[in-house]
Parts: C-alpha cells; sequence; structure tokens
C-alpha cells in the first residue's frame, strides 16, 4: 500500500472530443487543457514538478520521444514528462504513474493526462488497428475494433438475447446521448436525442463511438498540499492496470494468466483481465460493487454490458436487461457515464481515460450538469486494444 493520500485538485479537457481540430497542433491542444485546469485553481505551471502523459503510441502521432517537447510545451523545462502509450488506457496508466509518483514522496505536485491527434497524417486508421496482436490477429484481416463486434455477438448469443439485441444497444446509445444534451463540453452537447426506433434502425443501432480529437489532465497533489487549491478535493481510492496477451486466442485459453478465483467459462464476453483489474482495484480501495455511486466504462458495441459484468454491477448475462430497466439512467441503480461515454461525449483514443476521470471529479463535486445525487464513489472502467489493457480507478470525496 502507499503511504500518502493522494488528491485530484483539478481536471479539464478540450470540448467536443469526438470531432476534429484539424486547424490546432497536439502541442497547441496538450496546452489549452492544461492551462485549462492550472488556472482553475490559480496554480502556476513552475509549480508542476513532473507531468505523466498518455498517447495511442508513436505511430499514431508519427511523433518519437514525446516526454522533452511536452515538458517544453507547457513551460516547466527541465521537470520531467513520463509518457505512457497504451492505447485506449494510455491516459488512465499516465493518471496512475502520476497517483504512484506523488504516493512515493518522490513527487508532491503532478500534471498528468493524454491527447489524441488522428488528422496529422493520413493512416490513423491503419495504425490504430495496429492494437491487436499484429503477427497473427491483424495480419490476418482482423484487429481490436473486429473484436467489439465479436465480442458483442457472443455476448448477446450467449446469455439468450437473440431478437433483443437492437432493443440493447439502442437503449444503451439513446442514453448515452441523453447524458451528453445536457454536458456541455460533449460533442453532442444539445444535439436533438432520436428516438429508439431511429436508433434502432441506424449503424450499430446508435451504439459506434464518435471519434475525434482532444486532450485532457488532472492535477494530483499529496493530502497535505490539497488546501492551497482546493476546498472541494477528490481523493484516489485504489486502482489497477492489469494486461494479458493481444491475441484473441488467449481470451478463451490463456495458461500464463494466474489469477485466483476466475471463471471457467471465460472468452470474449466474459473478460478474464477485466474482472481480474477490478478485483484488485476494489481490494486496494476498500470498497464492493455495491459501494459504487456513479461510474465510466468503455462503451463500444456490446463493451459496455461486459464491463459492468466485470465491475461486479450485475450478474453474468444480466447487463442487457439492467439497460432495458433503466438501470443505467440517471434515477437508475447505478448511472453510468454521465458525461455521455465515448458515444456521446466523443472518443479520443490517448485521452478516454482521462475523460472518465473529469466526469468523475465533477460528479464527487457535486458539479456535474447529469448530477448523481449523494455521490461518494465513482469508479472508472477502461480497456485498450480488445481487453489487452484494463485499468480501474476508484475515486472518493472523503
Amino acid at each position: 500500500m502507499c503511504a500518502r493520500r493522494v488528491a485530484i485538485v483539478s481536471a479539464a479537457y478540450t470540448p467536443k472530443p469526438g470531432s476534429s481540430r484539424v486547424r490546432q497542433t497536439f502541442k497547441e491542444m496538450i496546452v489549452e487543457s492544461a492551462y485549462q485546469a492550472l488556472n482553475a485553481i490559480k496554480m502556476h505551471p513552475r509549480e508542476l514538478q513532473a507531468v505523466a502523459y498518455g498517447y495511442h503510441g508513436e505511430g499514431i502521432s508519427e511523433y518519437g520521444g514525446l516526454g522533452p517537447t511536452i515538458s517544453d510545451a507547457l513551460g516547466i523545462s527541465p521537470a520531467p514528462t513520463f509518457m505512457s502509450t497504451a492505447n485506449c488506457t494510455s491516459s488512465s496508466v499516465s493518471f496512475q504513474m502520476a497517483h504512484q509518483m506523488v504516493a512515493s514522496g518522490e513527487y508532491d505536485i503532478v500534471l498528468c493526462g493524454g491527447f489524441e491527434k488522428m488528422t496529422d497524417h493520413f493512416n490513423y486508421a491503419e495504425y490504430i488497428g495496429s492494437s491487436t496482436e499484429c503477427e497473427y490477429d491483424y495480419f490476418l484481416g482482423i484487429s481490436h475494433t473486429d473484436a467489439f463486434a465479436l465480442a458483442t455477438a457472443e455476448y448477446f448469443e450467449k446469455y439468450g438475447y437473440a431478437g433483443r439485441e437492437a432493443d440493447v444497444l439502442a437503449t444503451f446509445g439513446r442514453q448515452m446521448r441523453i447524458y451528453a444534451h445536457n454536458t456541455p463540453t460533449a460533442t453532442r452537447y444539445g444535439v436533438p436525442i432520436p428516438s429508439l426506433e431511429t436508433l434502432k434502425n441506424s449503424e450499430a443501432c446508435g451504439s459506434m463511438l464518435a471519434w475525434g480529437e482532444a486532450s485532457g489532465c488532472a492535477i494530483l497533489v499529496a493530502e497535505h498540499l490539497v488546501h492551497r487549491y482546493t476546498t472541494q478535493p477528490v481523493f484516489v481510492r485504489g486502482c489497477a492496470y492489469t494486461g494479458v496477451s493481444h491475441y484473441f486466442g488467449t481470451r478463451y485459453h490463456n495458461p500464463t494468466l494466474q489469477f485466483p478465483g476466475l471463471p471457467k467459462d471465460v472468452g470474449m464476453a466474459v473478460s478474464a483481465n477485466s474482472l481480474a483489474c477490478a478485483e484488485i482495484a476494489y481490494k486496494k480501495a476498500g470498497i464492493t460493487a455495491k459501494d459504487i455511486d456513479v461510474a465510466q466504462v468503455y462503451d463500444l458495441l456490446g463493451a459496455g454490458l461486459i464491463q459492468m459484468e466485470s465491475m461486479g454491477v450485475c450478474g453474468p448475462g444480466q447487463a442487457g436487461d439492467f439497460v432495458l430497466e433503466g438501470g443505467i439512467a440517471l434515477d437508475g441503480q447505478l448511472p453510468l457515464n454521465t458525461d455521455g461515454g465515448n458515444i456521446g461525449r466523443g472518443h479520443a483514443s490517448g485521452c478516454d481515460g482521462i475523460l472518465h476521470i473529469t466526469e468523475l471529479f465533477r460528479q464527487l463535486r457535486g458539479e456535474s450538469n447529469n448530477q448523481v445525487k449523494g455521490a461518494r464513489i465513482g469508479v472508472s472502467q477502461n480497456l485498450g486494444g480488445y481487453a489487452a489493457h484494463n485499468s480501474v480507478i476508484v475515486l472518493s470525496n472523503d
């Protein structure tokens, strides 16, 4: 266990992460989000002792060795910037890096975050598709995005949702649009909310991500410095980051995965990695799934259903009915992705984890536009590749 408590004192991201920012460089985008967070608490950049930042990978940005570049752009050199490249969990990992840096006592104040800049080159789709086992799956024409479709089909087949697939996906997608409609920083803010029938007849029944570009960051400080910056800190209760092979075959049989208590029927629809990650994080935080008041998950196609079950919010096969019964709505059992998620808020791969953190930060301070009454504990469950990376972060306001 880490010796020091760590608090988030500010968090922000560039608006509408499901849109392109063609006229802005990635450096300008990072600076915009960082100074937004700094200015909110009247912190001078020189107070930052280090930075941890994530991006999907060097193939995505076509710009290697980014750490010193970010330190320079923020005006804090020679303070170091440590980088993470963990696909869609990149900024979740940079957040966990920053947490460890402060909790260990090595640093007192660290800025963390992530960015995505897909319009910087023409081969974005090809590069992001390589977030897969390239020696096998990808060279055979299957990418991690295809895996989400396979997992969704397996989930509905495994748990008897035949004939109701469109209802589940459209209901989930519509709820994301309802949340985004009320969130000023979301891509679908103010956009009219379509009917269920309209979504059922749209691409993937309205469950596709809103792809785009963004940068986001959070500022973490040691508990004894919180009073300098805010009277409403949000504390990191516990977190975990786990990894397994990108190779899809190991979702069904992975003899190298050593974790007691995993179910025997793991596969695409039952993620062993996600289950293990949640259990580790909950143990560190001293909570169970019943303690969660609000959550953020990765929500492409049926991934949100699988993630809810991995978190222990629902039993195996129950997440689809949970959605249909209003369980993820603001007045439901567990309000989910209250900023609209990747579907409504927008999806900027290297930034996704910090988008989660920013909304939970708002919720636990009573500042969300879709506020969960009395929210005390929030959880981010994020994945990268197809659940090759998994991150779970538990936050609380006490």
